[in-house]
C-alpha cells in the first residue's frame, strides 16, 4: 500500500531541509570562531580571493576521470546500459512555423547588451552595470523563439508564461543561496571589479539579475528535449531505487559535511554545489513528493541529464560573456562590477575563459538544483509545478 503523508508533514521535511541549508554551516563557523566572526566574512560582494590549497596533480587526475565518465555517458550512453528506443516518424508538413516577435526582440535585447559589454565600454550604466537582466532574460527569449518554431507554435513563454515568471522569481533565492554558502569555504568566486558600483546597487543587481538563471535550465530542456537524438536518449536506462537507509546515510553525510564545511574549506568545498540538491532530493522523496529523481526509479533518466546537460552548455555560454567584458594581460580590467573570476583549491589550473576547466562539472549539478529548487518553491506557495509537461513541448 503506497504510503501517504499529510500536506504539512511534507512542508514540515521541507522546512527543516531548508534550515539545514542555511544554519549548519553558520553554526559550523560559530564555533570555529567562537562566536566572532572575522569582520569580512560574511562581505558582499567580496573583491579580494583569499588564499587556496595548491593545485594537486593527484586531485587533479582523480576528478578528471569522472570528467571523462560524464563525457561519455553523455556521448555514448549504451556503455552505461541505456537502450535506444525508435520514434514513430512524423507526417511531414509543408506548412512551417515561422520566429515568433520575441525570439527578434530578445535577440536585440541580447545582442546589444553583449555589444557594450564586449566593447568594454564605460557607460552608458543602466547596461554595463544591470547587464545580467537582459543578457539572461534576453537569450532566454531567443532560445523559447527557437523552440516555438521546432514545435510548430508551443513554447514556455508561449504556452507557460506565468510559470516562467515564477520560475525567475524562485531563481533569486535559488542563487543567493549560493552566494551566502560561498562565504564558508573561503570564497571560490570573487567579484574583482564590484567597486565600480555601490554596494546596494550591486546587491540590487545580484537579486534582479539573478532572476533569469534557472529560466535558462527550462528553455535549454525544452530545446535539448526537441532533438531527436536527445528526445530518448536516456529514458531506458538502468532502474536505481535507493533504499531509506541509504537515503539516510547519504543524507547525514551531506548535513555533516555542510557543518564542517567551515572548518575544512578546502576538503569540502565541492559541498556548495552538491549539498542542496542532494539534501532536498532525498527530502522530496521522504516527503512523497516527484522530482527528477523519482523518474530513475523506472530507468528514465531524462530530466536528471537534460538538465545536466542545460546547464553545462549554458555554463560555457555564461562564462564566455563574462571572460570578454574585460581587458586580461597586464592590466586586468573591467567596467563590469558584476564580472567574476574563481579561486578554487586543487584544481585551479587550466581554465577555459575564467572557470578551471574540471569546474564545469559543477554546472551539471546546478542545472538539475534549478529543477529541483523550482519544485520546493512552488511547493511552498502552493503553486504546482508543471514539470512532465515540458516532455510535450
Amino acid at each position: 500500500m503506497k504510503e501517504v503523508i499529510s500536506e504539512k508533514k511534507q512542508i514540515a521535511y521541507i522546512l527543516l531541509a531548508l534550515f539545514a541549508i542555511f544554519f549548519l554551516p553558520y553554526f559550523g563557523a560559530w564555533l570555529k570562531f567562537s562566536g566572532h566572526f572575522p569582520a569580512d566574512y560574511f562581505l558582499y560582494p567580496n573583491t579580494q580571493d583569499q588564499a587556496k590549497a595548491e593545485f594537486s596533480p593527484v586531485i587533479f587526475g582523480v576528478i578528471s576521470v569522472l570528467f571523462v565518465i560524464m563525457f561519455c555517458l553523455y556521448a555514448f550512453p549504451k556503455i552505461f546500459g541505456f537502450k535506444q528506443t525508435k520514434e514513430k516518424p512524423k507526417a511531414k508538413t509543408k506548412k512551417t512555423t515561422p520566429l515568433p516577435f520575441w525570439f527578434w526582440i530578445g535577440l536585440v535585447i541580447w545582442g546589444v547588451t553583449l555589444f557594450f559589454r564586449w566593447g568594454k565600454f564605460s557607460s552608458p550604466n543602466i547596461i554595463i552595470h544591470w547587464a545580467a537582466i537582459p543578457l539572461f532574460w534576453g537569450f532566454s527569449m531567443v532560445i523559447d523563439g527557437w523552440v516555438f518554431k521546432r514545435t510548430g507554435g508551443k513554447s514556455l513563454f508561449n504556452n507557460y508564461p506565468r510559470e516562467m515568471i515564477a520560475i525567475g522569481i524562485a531563481s533569486i533565492s535559488g542563487w543567493l543561496i549560493f552566494e551566502y554558502l560561498d562565504c564558508f569555504i573561503l570564497n571560490n568566486w570573487v567579484y574583482p571589479f564590484a567597486h565600480e558600483t555601490s554596494e546596494q546597487e550591486f546587491l540590487i543587481y545580484a537579486t534582479l539579475g539573478s532572476s533569469g538563471l534557472f529560466p535558462l535550465a527550462f528553455q535549454w530542456f525544452t530545446l535539448l528535449h526537441n532533438f531527436k537524438g536527445m528526445r530518448n536518449r536516456f529514458s531506458k536506462g538502468i532502474k536505481i531505487t535507493l533504499s531509506p537507509t541509504i537515503q539516510n546515510i547519504i543524507l547525514v553525510v551531506c548535513l555533516v559535511s555542510s557543518f564542517l564545511a567551515p572548518f575544512y574549506p578546502n576538503q569540502l568545498f565541492v559541498m556548495i554545489w552538491i549539498g542542496p540538491l542532494i539534501i532536498l532530493s532525498i527530502t522530496l522523496s521522504k516527503a512523497k513528493i516527484w522530482s527528477p529523481f523519482t523518474e530513475i526509479k523506472s530507468g528514465n533518466w531524462t530530466f536528471v541529464l537534460l538538465f545536466g546537460l542545460a546547464y553545462l552548455i549554458q555554463g560555457v555560454l555564461c562564462e564566455c560573456w563574462n571572460y570578454f567584458t574585460a581587458y586580461h594581460g597586464e592590466d586586468f580590467f573591467s567596467y563590469a562590477p558584476d564580472y567574476w573570476i574563481y579561486s578554487i583549491p586543487y584544481v585551479n589550473d587550466y581554465h577555459l575563459f575564467e572557470m578551471p576547466i574540471l569546474g564545469y562539472l559543477g554546472y551539471i549539478p546546478f542545472g538539475v538544483f534549478a529543477a529541483i529548487w523550482w519544485l520546493v518553491f512552488a511547493f511552498l506557495v502552493n503553486r504546482p509545478a508543471q514539470m512532465k509537461t515540458l516532455l510535450e513541448i
